[in-house]
């Protein structure tokens, strides 16, 4: 015999689903850009063009910048959206949510440690929080690619799922990499980790997994806004091919490193750079942007939707400035330098990264769907936001592509003014999303 249910049980098992705590990592990543990873950068920068002699805390600081920006800003920001949109596009609940708070936690713990240790000037104080940011690294991103892997890994499971899987891996795979550079950083009692080895750290969390989660959210969303049907084949191969790009890049760069540098290892990770490039180039193509056959797109969106536009011809800049450097690093058998490497990276993360996180989210975070509505009169803020990220992907990258010509104190003061200008952008933003979700309740709104 089955008894009914009791009324309020009853109500509970048909009860709407509760929506992840995503705000929390939006805002938490918002903190973390704003305080952390734009601050130490504009303060580097004022440390190169105003020559204060901050020694080797300057690139100390440029490191820990990468990791917040990488990391703090942009890796939870796509981490609390995936929670979301996960759900929503396997259509099953989320299967361990009680990994959600230790992934938030772990991972901010994580970079305001890195924060704090890597630049100090006490050694001790440097060594026991920096171990205990790669280890705080390493359980955050265990958990959030244990929260994905068991959503995604499935026989029917979408392209989309494709690459949030494999970025899950690739974050896992960047927290591994970086517990062993940290431990040898301690092990030699360095302020600074290995040039080589932190680049192919930050191309892995770069490309394999904050490009990753953005393509997979842009091969299933943008299509439509273009008026395309989604390219279901195409983005899996889109997806395995940049993931076989960001392997041979990191193969290439760490087997030079912990082995015999070579020209075949050389050869692998240029070949790398040219695979991602295709992948990147790619990804443009399949969403449409840049060619639609139709504007889907609602009146009221339209300003926001630039962002996306904007973020689509940086990435086709950034895919044929990489296809470039690898072809030349394939047939010089030697690595781009390190200002090559600078351009693309940053060109990548302000001007695709920045660029998409801003734009999406303002076209499917219910907070700003909710402002279109409460707040019409958005739109010059909106053209300024617009136009100062522009500017700052410009000044940021332009000293970068002059390399060896420009290397008197007056080429940071470019960088800093592109810091001082995405600082802004992303403070107009936090500002704008903190409104709209204290005006809808703010924490009091749990329902999806």
């Amino acid at each position: 015999m089955v008894l009914p249910l009791h009324p309020v049980a009853a109500h509970a098992a048909h009860a709407e689903p509760r929506e992840p705590p995503y705000q929390w990592f939006l805002l938490t990543a918002l903190v973390l850009a704003a305080a952390g990873g734009l601050a130490y950068a504009i303060a580097a920068s004022l440390d190169g063009a105003l020559e204060w002699g901050w020694g080797t805390r300057q690139p100390a600081m440029l490191q820990v910048h990468g990791q917040l920006q990488l990391i703090g800003f942009a890796g939870l920001f796509t981490a609390g959206m995936t929670l979301r949109l996960v759900p929503r596009i396997s259509a099953r609940p989320l299967r361990t949510p009680w990994l959600i708070w230790p992934t938030l936690v772990a991972i901010a713990a994580s970079m305001i440690l890195r924060a704090i240790a890597q630049p100090a000037p006490d050694a001790a104080l440097r060594d026991v929080a920096l171990g205990l940011s790669a280890g705080a690294f390493v359980v955050g991103a265990a958990a959030f690619a244990a929260l994905v892997g068991v959503m995604t890994l499935h026989p029917a499971r979408e392209a989309t799922e494709l690459f949030f899987a494999l970025g899950a891996l690739f974050l896992l795979a960047s927290s591994g990499l970086n517990a062993v550079i940290v431990y040898e950083m301690l092990d030699e009692q360095a302020m600074l980790a290995d040039s080589a080895k932190q680049s192919a750290l930050v191309f892995i969390q770069q490309y394999g997994f904050i490009v990753m989660f953005l393509a997979g959210v842009a091969s299933r969303a943008l299509p439509t806004f273009s008026g395309l049907p989604r390219a279901e084949i195409g983005s899996r191969v889109t997806a395995v091919t940049l993931a076989a790009g960001v392997s041979m890049f990191a193969a290439g760069v760490l087997g030079a490193a912990y082995g015999e540098p070579g020209a075949g290892w050389s050869r692998l990770a240029a070949g790398g750079l040219i695979v991602v490039a295709g992948a990147l180039a790619f990804v443009v193509w399949i969403t449409g942007v840049l060619h639609p056959r139709a504007n889907r797109i609602a009146p009221a969106s339209r300003r926001q939707f630039w962002f996306v536009r904007s973020a689509m011809i940086w990435l086709l800049l950034g895919a044929a400035l990489l296809a470039w450097y690898g072809v030349r690093a394939l047939s010089d058998a030697a690595l781009p330098d390190q200002f090559a490497i600078d351009a693309v990276r940053h060109l990548v993360a302000l001007g695709v990264i920045t660029m998409m996180i801003i734009g999406m989210a303002m076209l499917i975070v219910p907070e700003f769907a909710a402002r279109r509505m409460h707040h019409p009169h958005d739109g010059p803020i909106v053209w300024a936001m617009l136009a100062a990220a522009n500017a700052a992907v410009v000044l940021r990258v332009w000293p970068s592509l002059e390399g060896i010509d420009w290397i008197e104190s007056t080429r940071y003061w470019p960088m800093a003014v592109a810091g001082l200008l995405a600082e802004g952008v992303l403070l107009a933003f936090a500002l704008l999303f903190a409104q709209s979700w204290l005006e809808r309740g703010g924490w009091r709104t749990p329902k999806a």
